[in-house]
This record gives C-alpha cells, sequence and structure tokens, in this order.
C-alpha cells in the first residue's frame, strides 16, 4: 500500500504489458457517494495532459469493485521538499511554486477547480511537481463546503460560489506555512473563519513572497491574483493556454438536428451525427444542446471515454449529467421521483444516489436477468417521465466507444420512450458497432470540413490575419488544423509557405524534453495488483 486517505486507498502494482510500476486507487467502502467520486476524480483528469498533473490511465468497474490505475509519482510530500529537515530552501521553494502554479494554471484553463490543494496532494521530487488526488474536484463556481479546513478560502468555507480563486487561496496557505514553518491560522471551525476574513497575518519573509501571500489570502476573491500573475510574480514565463476553440458554421448540419427534434416531437426518435476524429462533432452536440436549453427543453450530455471499463458506460454520462440537472429543477426532480422503481437505479448509477425515492432499493431482486430487465425498464420510465415533464434530448459523444450493454439500454429507453424525446449520438466514421446499427433508422448526419467562408472566418479568430485564406485551404476546414497553422504562422511560418506538416514538425520539435512523463495507456488484461 503506497497511502490511504478519507475514503480511498492506492496501491502499487505491476503493469506487465508495459513492464512498468503504476500505482492503483480503489476505495476503502464502496458506498455509492464514493462510487461517484472516485468516477468524477478519474473523468476530470481524463482528457488532461501537463508535466505538473498526475498522468492516469484506466477506470475499471470489476463487478462492482471500482478502481482506476495511473502513473506511479516518486516524491515527498511538498512541505518535506521545500523544508528538507525542517530547514526552509528557498530555492526549492520558489521552484516548486512556479510549478504548482503551472499545474492549477492548466487545470482553470479547463473549467475545473481542485478544491483540496495542500501539501500532501503535492509530490515533489528534484526536476518535478506533481499536483494530484482530485477526488473533490469540480467544475467552477459549485457551492458544496468541501475540502481540508485550514486551507479552505473563505468563500469556500462558507458555501459560497467557489472558483480558481479557492485553489489560489490554498497555495497561499502552502507558500505562507512554508515560509514560517507553521499554519498561518488556528482554532476551530468558528475561529478559523474568523481569522481567514480578517487577511493573512504578518510574515517575516523575502519581500516579494510575502507580497505574494498578501494578495493570495486576500478574503476578497476578486483580489488574489490570477495564475499568470502568480507566475510573473515568481519570475517565470506565465503559462501559455490554447484559447477556446470558437463556433464558426455548421448552418447545415444544425439545420438537420431541427428537423430530427422537429420529427421526435411526434414520436422518439434518434439522430447519428459521423464525422472524423477532430472535426467538431462535441462543438455540434453542444452548440445544439444550448440552442434547445434556450427553448425550455431538457438537454443531457454525456461521453462515452476509451479508457473506461465498466458496464452502462454509454449511459452514466447521461445519469450524471440528468443528476446535476435535477439538483436545480424541483419540478423536474419531483416528476423523476415517481418513476416506476426508481431505487433500483443507483447501485448502477451512483450518480443518482441523491435522487429522492432511491435512498434504496425498491426489493431486493437476485436473478441477475430479472435484475437487468427491471433496470431498463426503470431508467426508461425515469426518461418517460422527464418527457413529460419538457421535451428531453440525450446526448452521447464518443458513442464508438460505448458497450453492448449501454447500447442495449439506450436501444430500449427509445422503443420505450414516448413523444418529445430525441436520442443524438455522435460518432467517428466508419466506427459504427454492429450493436449501434438500429441507429442508423433515424436522421444521419454528417459532418465533413467547414465551408471556406466559415474556415477563413475561424482562422481569423485565431489570429491567422493576413494569412487566413492559405490556412483555410491548407486545412481543408478542419477546426483543428486551422487552429494549429494559425499558431505556426504566428509564430514565425511564412504565409506563402504554409503546410500542415511544418506546423506538427514544428510544435513537436517544441515539446519539452526535460519532464520525465508519460501519459499512460495502460491495458487491463496486462494488470496484476496489488504488487
Amino acid at each position: 500500500m503506497l497511502g490511504s486517505g478519507a475514503t480511498g486507498v492506492v496501491y502499487a502494482a505491476r503493469d506487465h504489458h508495459r513492464r512498468c510500476t503504476v500505482a492503483i486507487k480503489t476505495l476503502h467502502a464502496a458506498t455509492l457517494d464514493a462510487l461517484h467520486r472516485l468516477r468524477v476524480e478519474f473523468l476530470t483528469l481524463h482528457d488532461l495532459a501537463h508535466p505538473n498533473l498526475v498522468s492516469l490511465g484506466e477506470l475499471f468497474d470489476d463487478d462492482g469493485y471500482w478502481f482506476f490505475s495511473m502513473e506511479l509519482v516518486e516524491g515527498v510530500h511538498f512541505f518535506q521538499h521545500v523544508r528538507p529537515a525542517g530547514i526552509l530552501d528557498l530555492s526549492r521553494l520558489r521552484s516548486a511554486m512556479a510549478q504548482l502554479a503551472a499545474a492549477l494554471s492548466f487545470l482553470h484553463a479547463a473549467g475545473k477547480v481542485h478544491r483540496d490543494v495542500k501539501p500532501t496532494n503535492v509530490l515533489c521530487s528534484d526536476t518535478r511537481v506533481v499536483l494530484l488526488d482530485f477526488g473533490l474536484a469540480a467544475d467552477a463556481g459549485d457551492r458544496l463546503r468541501v475540502g481540508t479546513l485550514p486551507y479552505m478560502a473563505p468563500e469556500q468555507h462558507d458555501g459560497e460560489h467557489t472558483g480558481p480563486a479557492a485553489d489560489w487561496y490554498a497555495v497561499g496557505v502552502m507558500l505562507w506555512a512554508a515560509l514560517a514553518g507553521r499554519l498561518p491560522f488556528s482554532g476551530d471551525d468558528r475561529e478559523l473563519a474568523a481569522h481567514k476574513h480578517l487577511g493573512g497575518p504578518p510574515l517575516d519573509a523575502p519581500p516579494d513572497l510575502a507580497a505574494l501571500v498578501a494578495v493570495l489570502l486576500d478574503p476578497d476573491p476578486a483580489k488574489r491574483p490570477s495564475g499568470s500573475e502568480i507566475s510573473e510574480r515568481l519570475g517565470v514565463s506565465p503559462p501559455r493556454h490554447v484559447p477556446v476553440m470558437p463556433f464558426v458554421g455548421r448552418d447545415r448540419e444544425l439545420a438537420a438536428l431541427d428537423a430530427a427534434w422537429a420529427v421526435a416531437q411526434r414520436g422518439a426518435t434518434t439522430a447519428l451525427v459521423c464525422g472524423a476524429s477532430g472535426i467538431g462533432k462535441s462543438a455540434l452536440l453542444a452548440q445544439f444542446a444550448d440552442k434547445l436549453q434556450c427553448r425550455g427543453a431538457i438537454a443531457l450530455v454525456g461521453r462515452c471515454h476509451e479508457r473506461v471499463t465498466m458496464p452502462y458506460k454509454a449511459i452514466h454520462g447521461i445519469g450524471a449529467a440528468l443528476a446535476a440537472y435535477l439538483r436545480t429543477a424541483p419540478a423536474a426532480r419531483a416528476a423523476a421521483a415517481e418513476a416506476r422503481d426508481i431505487g433500483l437505479l443507483p447501485p448502477v448509477f451512483p450518480s443518482l444516489a441523491g435522487l429522492a425515492g432511491a435512498e434504496h432499493l425498491a426489493e431486493t431482486v437476485r436473478d441477475p436477468q430479472q435484475l437487468r430487465t427491471r433496470v431498463f425498464d426503470a431508467f426508461a420510465a425515469l426518461i418517460a417521465r422527464l418527457a413529460g415533464h419538457a421535451p428531453l434530448v440525450l446526448m452521447i459523444d464518443d458513442l464508438q466507444w460505448a458497450d453492448r450493454d449501454g447500447l442495449a439500454l439506450l436501444r430500449h429507453v427509445v422503443a420505450a420512450a414516448p413523444a418529445r424525446v430525441l436520442v443524438v449520438a455522435a460518432m467517428r466514421d466508419g466506427e459504427i458497432d454492429p450493436a449501434a446499427a438500429w441507429l442508423t433508422a433515424g436522421a444521419r448526419i454528417p459532418v465533413d470540413g467547414l465551408a471556406p467562408d466559415d474556415a477563413e472566418q475561424l482562422a481569423r479568430q485565431f489570429g491567422g490575419g493576413s494569412a487566413s485564406g492559405l490556412i483555410a485551404r491548407e486545412s481543408i476546414g478542419h477546426p483543428l488544423h486551422i487552429a494549429e497553422l494559425a499558431r505556426f504562422w504566428n509564430e514565425g511560418g511564412e504565409a506563402t509557405t504554409l503546410h500542415l506538416d511544418d506546423a506538427i514538425a514544428g510544435r513537436v520539435r517544441n515539446l519539452p524534453v526535460d519532464h520525465a512523463y508519460v501519459r499512460s495507456h495502460f491495458h487491463r488484461p496486462a494488470m496484476k495488483w496489488p504488487l
């Protein structure tokens, strides 16, 4: 065993395929809340790759035993690193703070807040600082009062909106404690809250670090510095972030989805969105979901993940989106609570554990086939109840990674659903599973490169300037290629000789080589654990 926390435990394991040691995180007890948090922790970091964030492998559900694999990080906790033998190493502290700031800036740019930044969640080696343990991470704006009390920001402590500034406050506590050798505040819950609202206590430290601590511990989150400002104060270049992909064009595809939506008002139907990887299918789904929400519809968006191995993974994202929606819609929540056999759903979809009426199983169902049938009917009944409350669209991205159980449940939902239900599935061209062939009975919406005018407009938004026309032609309208070509041109590429191969080669040459980290892809059959 490598370590243990309030809900989880981490083991060392051997990946026989890659011939290396990895880490496995599982749970002390498989409560529904713990299962939900473990899944959220994995998916928070699933698509984020950064040298200062722990790299994850795969998430597994092995007959109710959930765990995920991740890189085994060698190092010591933050305080042990910056205060070896209890003596402050100022050089180490500055370097560690810069890397921690880079990690959090990257996380915040992805719309996530860690909410539990503290020394034991930061591992340090001689050359690398790694932020880990994302069990409490959430989207910015969450109001839950969670975290580790001494490091919680005042607004987090008071249960107010929690944004990136709350993580920076925790960094301020860590920096103050590293400089002083003790925590800045002490006392019980009430006393800590009162102290934090007064700002940070005086500190005998280098002037630049003392000034940084003072603004990080400001009780007003609006007055705390951003990640870029913190990096500048630490004397390092602010991290560069890839700009958010703007949504441009797609009038034809949106019109096709509107037509499918109109058909769904007369009877449940499907729409299959197909296209190459990175062509813009996810952005199209998000745009259509926003459009329907403005019309008063319920839009639930989920996604299948390649590196998740569990039954019904095609539906888990929908379950999480549904739980989030019901937390903000009391009338819909009341309607959902009346669905038949709703108590059978939380053990399969832990995100629904908080749904009223679902605290306990409706009854014990011992026969596996009978349980499967009842779960299918219960989920279909839940969707039907919601459709009676408001028109409903279920959107599942990356359906090429779906499992057979999830596809079967989705088909059952469509067959049993009343009018006002549309199921939209997005997947890569040529990767449809035979078990999903029934989706082709509805609308089929191909997504190709952007139209020339739209491609040029997107290039201009990425700063393509006078090269925007050339970028649009060279990219053949592929949004990711447009972004990469525009970046290449802005970094000194010749506007008369822009080629995608050159842009990619330039990006590869500029990759950092001083970080010994690999975004690993673990393979389940190769795992043997614990060590």
